[in-house]
């Protein structure tokens, strides 16, 4: 096969290994702004909704 052969072997196999992993992360990180998004949502409507307690009870 020769050198060049093996060196594509090589980074054949290092692509198979690694390209899973940055899928997993990018799908992590993207699950993760999701929840960063809906943690300021809900952190928006307690707010709102303390707000509005507050103009009922005066």
């Amino acid at each position: 096969m020769g050198i060049f052969g093996t060196t594509m072997v090589c980074i054949a196999e290092w692509l198979l290994f690694i390209f899973p992993l940055y899928q997993a992360y990018l799908e992590l990180d993207e699950q993760r702004d999701l929840l960063l998004a809906n943690i300021d949502l809900m952190k928006f409507i307690i707010t709102h909704s303390q707000i509005v307690k507050y103009i009922y009870v005066i």
